[in-house]
């Protein structure tokens, strides 16, 4: 089977999908046609429903729910990558 995965170049990615892109692991047969773009176009092509897997922004999903399933492992929210939670309280941060 092969499969579309979208994700940026960013180093934090490079390094996820390292193990895919190097066939440093055993893909049972899955093959991989990567597209390696900035968010703001792998949001763009997720709207036109053209990759089967890839990184969108949290902002983008909330539009594609319908589309594309969030996975359960990777993610970039806190200080300084993503956005940031909030609450009424104000909370303690733990460092």
């Amino acid at each position: 089977m092969r499969i579309t995965l979208g994700f940026s170049p960013c180093p934090n990615d490079c390094f996820i999908f390292d193990a895919i892109v190097n066939k440093r692991i055993d893909l049972e047969g899955l093959e991989f046609d990567i597209k390696m773009e900035d968010v703001e176009t792998l949001n763009r092509w997720a709207v036109e429903g053209k990759l089967d897997s890839t990184k969108l922004s949290f902002h983008a999903y909330s539009y594609l729910t319908e589309m594309y399933q969030l996975m359960n492992a990777g993610s970039a929210l806190g200080f300084n990558c993503g956005p940031l939670l909030i609450s009424k309280k104000i909370l303690q941060l733990k460092k």
